[in-house]
């Protein structure tokens, strides 16, 4: 926190960490700025960017992830890859330093995200395994079920879209993937539903 409150960058000194929100406001899932999923050509030297919410423990801090999505905590001060993300403007999570007021980021209220698989993934608490129908299994039908779901505060799957698969692979796919349980996504300590992709394979 205190290498932004000290940048003289530009003829400005008046950088600071950003909040975990506004990290989580320029990611974007469909961009890929040199292997990191950020809004517009911001070019990132780190996976991981620092933000100003306190995380647990002391010198505790949370992260967002822009390779994979989602926030993750660590110590302020570690490397290996992690880099901080200065910005200017209104004051982030835990900075008193005086700034330029702009639009607050928006409240979890009524938000509705997108997440990576990876991500998802980990929040996955129950899996149903598909059952194909005995056509696909006799003519051993394999291959993968692409699907986009929505996913709600409370951790049920609200929507499915298929994106790709074989016909006869994805009304099992869909069935299977409604009884799917995942543990909420909390923005700002609060769940919010978000969106992200699946995959369903069939081998033989």
């Amino acid at each position: 926190m205190d290498y932004c409150r000290n940048l003289q960058l530009a003829g400005h000194s008046d950088w600071r960490l950003p909040s975990i929100d506004e990290l989580q406001g320029i990611y974007d899932p469909n961009a890929n700025v040199g292997g990191y999923h950020v809004k517009g050509n911001l070019q990132l030297s780190g996976w991981w960017s620092w933000s100003s919410s306190q995380g647990n423990g002391s010198g505790g801090a949370w992260g967002y992830l822009f390779r994979s999505g989602g926030q993750a905590g660590g110590r302020l001060g570690d490397s290996g890859g992690r880099r901080a993300l200065c910005v200017r403007g209104s004051r982030g999570e835990g900075d008193t330093t005086a700034a330029k007021p702009v639009p607050a980021p928006a409240s979890a209220s009524g938000t509705k995200i997108s997440i990576s698989a990876d991500v998802a993934n980990g929040l996955l608490i129950q899996k149903t395994t598909p059952v194909y129908p005995p056509i696909a299994v006799s003519a051993r039908v394999t291959g993968t079920v692409v699907l986009k779901i929505i996913i709600s505060k409370t951790g049920s799957v609200n929507e499915i879209h298929v994106v790709s698969g074989h016909l006869l692979l994805k009304q099992a796919a869909i069935d299977a993937v409604k009884q799917w349980r995942y543990r909420p996504y909390l923005l700002n300590g609060e769940p919010v539903e978000v969106e992200t992709t699946v995959n369903v394979t069939k081998s033989q």
